[in-house]
């Protein structure tokens, strides 16, 4: 807008604000009230408070000011209203109407952002969006598993950050979450507390973008609105079970994406998720991820692996890194795992399959030769590996066959912990050398080659 249409604007907002009644069916919010309460939603998570807020309207009582607000906007952003309709960027993130959102949210959300910002900080926030210029927003994946204890950028644009211990210092982006007694099928804020989040920082364009005809988005946002990841020079587009995978194998723990949400920057104008201008709350969950127990402490040195190793993965072939899904999928079940005997069969599972090629036969043979031969340097390592491989496929065969272990293996003198530990130190160096290799081997060649320096 150039600078007569913002004068113009400044003063119609002026104008308006003295009319604009906030209420909830019967209830009125004054607007010193409504701004405090805002901002104070803005400093800290205030859930209750959230929710309340948002059902709390805008309403212009003098019809004749209101239609000129009205048109006001419909000229600006005319190239992308549709029959009195408009879609944003939030639709390809957060959610939206399939057919677009009514241009008086446009309005709404320009009056609440006068009424908490001021009349200039809401002209320039609604230019901004005029102009073709990208927006931003925060998506946060919740870890369990794994934990920082300082925000650690991975990649630019992809930052891990720590929740505080107190419900009291959470941070206001989280998702809007009431505890309810009994529900164990619910995220808890309990769940969030010491947490680490993956935090991305997305930018689409363009801001606006005007519903077709008969629109139902069924290609997908996409095709609309560009979306990347802020000043990422390594992709424009995140993998995170691959992130996962590649910090599950740098700190040597399960790391799984508990909890999902996005937030805005701030309180945007654009935001048209919903018709309360408060968007960007809604969670997805996957429930057996959401642990309380203690995860562990993943040092800088370890993260400094972690950008190798998830561009490794990335780069692999879509064979090859399909074939380690299984492999990284059960060894990260194993850490989960209580029951000694669960984890033998994960762990079993996990090295079979990255060891032993489907179809193959001679299972026992071939699985602890193939594994010694890709991570002994030497004979004698070799042989040692070949033993220890052996040892836990024998372990493995007695749990699944018999549901206990058998033999000398079923007296106490026989360590199963060590085992254990063993065979998930040996997951992650067969895993890690799959990746740095950028192939699983020719087992074959490798097994008839000569023996490395």
């Amino acid at each position: 807008m150039d600078t007569s249409r913002v004068l113009e604007l400044e003063g119609l907002l002026s104008e308006v604000l003295p009319y604009v009644e906030l209420r909830r069916g019967t209830e009125g919010l004054s607007h010193d009230n409504y701004r405090r309460y805002m901002q104070q939603c803005r400093e800290r998570y205030d859930p209750s408070r959230r929710m309340w807020l948002s059902l709390f309207r805008p309403d212009i009582a003098r019809t004749d000011i209101k239609d000129k607000l009205l048109g006001f906007v419909n000229q600006e952003l005319s190239d992308y209203i549709r029959d009195g309709r408009i879609h944003s960027a939030t639709i390809a993130f957060v959610g939206g109407l399939g057919g677009g959102a009514p241009v008086e949210d446009v309005v709404q959300n320009l009056v609440r952002r006068a009424i908490v910002d001021g009349v200039t900080a809401a002209v320039q926030a609604f230019s901004d969006c005029v102009k073709s210029s990208p927006c931003s927003f925060y998506q946060f994946f919740l870890l369990s598993g794994m934990r920082v204890d300082a925000p650690i950028e991975v990649f630019d644009g992809i930052t891990l950050i720590p929740l505080p211990e107190s419900v009291a210092e959470l941070p206001p982006h989280l998702p809007t979450i009431i505890d309810l007694p009994g529900d164990e099928h619910r995220v808890s804020v309990q769940h969030l507390l010491g947490k680490t989040v993956v935090r991305v920082e997305y930018e689409a364009s363009p801001i606006f973008h005007r519903p077709e005809e008969h629109y139902t988005f069924e290609s997908g946002p996409e095709q609309h609105f560009r979306i990347g990841i802020k000043s990422s020079e390594e992709s424009q587009s995140l993998n995170l079970e691959v992130l996962c995978q590649a910090l599950g194998v740098a700190g040597r723990c399960s790391v799984r994406s508990a909890v999902t949400w996005t937030s805005m920057l701030d309180y945007e104008i654009f935001d048209l998720s919903t018709t309360w201008g408060i968007g960007g709350n809604g969670y997805s969950a996957t429930f057996p991820f959401l642990r309380l127990d203690e995860s562990d402490l993943v040092n800088r040195a370890q993260l400094d692996a972690v950008k190798t190793l998830y561009q490794g993965l990335m780069q692999l072939p879509p064979e090859t890194l399909e074939k380690l899904r299984i492999p990284i999928d059960r060894l990260m079940k194993s850490m989960e795992e209580t029951n000694p005997l669960d984890q033998i069969i994960d762990l079993g599972i996990s090295l079979e399959s990255l060891y032993v090629p489907q179809g193959e036969g001679e299972t026992s043979l071939r699985f602890a030769l193939n594994a010694a031969w890709h991570l002994g340097k030497n004979k004698a390592e070799r042989q040692a590996f070949r033993e220890e491989f052996q040892e836990i496929y024998r372990a493995r065969s007695d749990v699944m066959h018999a549901g206990q272990l058998r033999g000398r293996r079923a007296r106490s003198s026989f360590d199963v912990s060590r085992l254990v530990s063993s065979a998930q130190e040996m997951c992650w160096q067969g895993i890690k050398s799959v990746i740095e290799e950028g192939e699983i081997p020719n087992w074959d060649s490798l097994i008839l080659g000569e023996d490395p320096d």
